[in-house]
């Protein structure tokens, strides 16, 4: 799983999954993130 700034920040280099809303552990709030499907060839 990457967030929504790692993935800007790779997007050319990797496949990416469907975005996910997820509560963050340990503080108030959410954040999307994104499953890694693999590297790009």
């Amino acid at each position: 799983m990457a967030t929504r700034s790692v993935r800007r920040t790779v997007t050319p280099e990797f496949a990416w999954g469907e975005s996910e809303l997820v509560e963050i552990k340990g503080r108030r709030g959410t954040e999307t993130v994104f499953s890694v499907i693999g590297r790009d060839t």
